[in-house]
């Protein structure tokens, strides 16, 4: 064993005597966060794949061997811990190969175990292509096969521990990285079944029958852990309340459809979506305090408005455009406000992302033509204030007299502060 292997090995084997196995796995491979780019003014960084398994020797530099130490050891680990959480794996195994090119020669067990830690990040990482997924898993396999060649050598039982906890992680991050291309494919096929713009199958209704079967089907398979206990139920009942959203929003917009189903089949679905909704405010707390407005309120909104149509008659919150708004629909007021402050138009790009949006927050486009159009007209006392205020405005400015008159006509007239400055600024951009 080099004086190098040795230094680097006592110095893990106290991080075992002191820490245990599982500190060992935690603490000495990354030993400490929130290094930054400290690394990659160490040691530097390269975004090429690096070619090579591992690094090639120099022909005429002799290893730093005199340099190592602890320290040297950390800053390696910061380093890479660093350019792991930036998602720079390349960076991070150039970084590796140069560290070792830098102290020593030989290649030992924990250079293996930091590849193989740095190979297991990048397999773990979500954002990650599905198509690198075998080479991924493979280049993760060789690093920890090489930790435990390089630890039965060392005929050391510390080293040996230290390899199956890696292993055990590895076979963890195979499980859950497959649970993720699960998720993610079932994501996919839901929210091409529960587009209110498309259907998929013979019907809208059967489009959302197979949505929902999906999901229980889903949580059949996966959600069972080893003890037989059942987890994120939560998630599993607001993803199918989702499903019953973007359904209803579909039938408030066709109501042929609406009318198509018994009353026996709408029951069922209203009952399906009230269950979702009180089952998910039960068993979560709902820190996304979106979440809770949408299974609160909405749900229920979307039930009542569905109601009223089946009966030929407008909803409450339909009937006109000086009726109380929800959230989501003040949400779209305030868009359609903006996009109309800039110059008193909505441009054809603006118009694609509001649509976009009212999709997004269940709101069904008659509704969203009501609410552009209070935005758009303006009341007859607001003609008259910005009649007013063009006259001021000809000169391209408005004297502090003009101003207080400006002020008392708008407060006779029953207009806010920020109505009277969105009229301003727009006569101010044309």
């Amino acid at each position: 064993m080099g004086i190098i292997t040795k230094i680097a090995t006592d110095f893990a084997k106290g991080y075992v005597s002191e820490r245990g196995v599982k500190g060992t796995m935690e603490d000495a491979v990354s030993l400490m966060q929130g290094v930054g780019k400290v690394g990659k003014k160490l040691f530097g960084s390269n975004e090429d794949e690096y070619d090579s398994d591992e690094y090639d020797e120099y022909e005429n530099d002799e290893a730093e061997t005199n340099s190592f130490d602890k320290k040297t050891w950390k800053e390696l680990c910061d380093g890479i811990e660093a350019l792991k959480e930036e998602s720079n794996y390349v960076g991070a195994l150039k970084m590796l190969n140069d560290y070792y090119r830098r102290f020593q020669v030989d290649l030992d067990y924990f250079y293996f175990y930091l590849k193989a830690d740095i190979l297991l990040a990048k397999y773990d990482d979500p954002g990650r292509s599905p198509e690198s997924d075998f080479s991924c898993k493979t280049e993760v396999d060789k690093a920890i096969e090489a930790c435990d060649k390089y630890g039965l050598e060392a005929d050391d039982d510390e080293l040996e521990l230290m390899t199956y906890e890696l292993q055990e992680k590895f076979e963890s991050t195979i499980a859950k990285v497959s649970y993720w291309r699960k998720m993610r494919s079932l994501q996919d096929e839901i929210d091409a079944l529960r587009d209110p713009e498309h259907v998929v199958t013979t019907s809208k209704v059967n489009d959302v029958l197979k949505a929902l079967e999906l999901v229980d089907n889903f949580w059949k398979e996966e959600s069972t852990a080893e003890d037989g206990s059942v987890y994120n139920i939560d998630f599993l009942y607001l993803f199918k309340a989702r499903i019953y959203n973007a359904f209803f929003f579909y039938l408030a917009e066709n109501k042929q459809e609406l009318d198509a189903l018994s009353d026996e089949q709408l029951s069922e679905f209203f009952v399906g979506a009230t269950d979702c909704a009180d089952k998910v405010l039960a068993f979560s707390e709902c820190d996304d305090k979106t979440d809770e407005e949408f299974l609160n309120r909405r749900i229920p909104e979307q039930i009542e408005e569905l109601k009223q149509l089946r009966c030929g008659k407008n909803t409450s919150m339909h009937s006109s455009s000086s009726a109380s708004v929800t959230s989501e629909e003040q949400e779209y007021l305030e868009e359609i406000r903006a996009c109309l402050d800039n110059d008193g138009e909505i441009s054809s790009r603006e118009r694609r992302l509001l649509d976009r949006l009212r999709k997004s927050l269940g709101i069904t486009e008659a509704r969203a033509k009501e609410l552009e159009t209070s935005v758009n007209n303006m009341s007859d006392d607001e003609k008259e204030y910005q009649e007013e205020l063009k006259a001021c405005l000809e000169d391209g400015t408005i004297s502090d007299r003009e101003r207080r008159l400006l002020d008392r006509l708008r407060k006779s007239l029953g207009i806010s502060e920020e109505r009277a400055k969105a009229i301003e600024d727009r006569l101010l951009k044309q």
